[in-house]
């Protein structure tokens, strides 16, 4: 499996679902990715403003995954169509970004979008037949913060587990009235279907 790994950072394959051949690509040049690029520039088979050469064929990745990336992007409509455009049908999308209103989202100034469970809904049918939601799903916690990776911090996620259940049987109520009793969750994750 081929693997594209988008704003991988120093990180490439933490928390990809996904098993198989990882292609990082990040625009900090001390990264760890293994192509160097500004992916706001489009299409992705040319030159970026650094004139770094940025080649993904159509129909060459198995699977994309993007953890905290999406929200430093311009055109989120434009990256979409061109994971569309690499990924091979019946590929999966692994996306996971910054609860649109929770502290995490905001605090961050090169953050350029926030998102809703249910931004992804402009992506998949009705209103779009590119790509299908396999699975939505509101972390309360994210797991990845550092202080978390401690025995404290592993049993405060797991005593948190219930308010993820909680949050997921309606992520609209949440959205709406929960978040004001419970607080703000911290990030969303998509999981889709590519449809060719």
């Amino acid at each position: 499996m081929k693997i594209l790994e988008l704003g991988c950072g120093n990180y490439k394959g933490k928390g990809c679902p996904y098993k198989g051949e990882i292609v990082g690509v990040d625009i900090d040049p001390d990264s760890k990715a293994d192509v160097i690029a500004d992916i706001n520039i489009f299409p992705w088979s040319g030159k970026d403003r650094d004139n770094c050469m940025v080649y993904f064929q159509a129909d060459e990745f198995d699977a994309v995954y993007s953890h905290h990336c999406l929200e430093h992007l311009e055109d989120t409509v434009a990256v979409m169509d061109e994971i569309w455009r690499i990924t091979k049908p019946k590929g999966r999308v692994f996306l996971v970004v910054p609860y649109g209103v929770s502290e995490w989202a905001h605090s961050n100034p090169t953050h350029r979008k926030d998102f809703a469970h249910n931004s992804i809904e402009y992506f998949t049918p009705p209103n779009s037949n590119k790509f299908r939601l396999v699975s939505t799903h509101i972390n309360y916690i994210f797991a990845g913060f550092p202080e978390l990776m401690s025995w404290r911090g592993r049993l405060f996620r797991k005593l948190m587990k219930p308010l993820d259940w909680l949050i997921n049987i309606s992520p609209s109520y949440y959205g709406k009235i929960g978040r004001f009793y419970i607080g703000d969750a911290d990030e969303i994750v998509w999981e889709l279907e590519v449809v060719k």
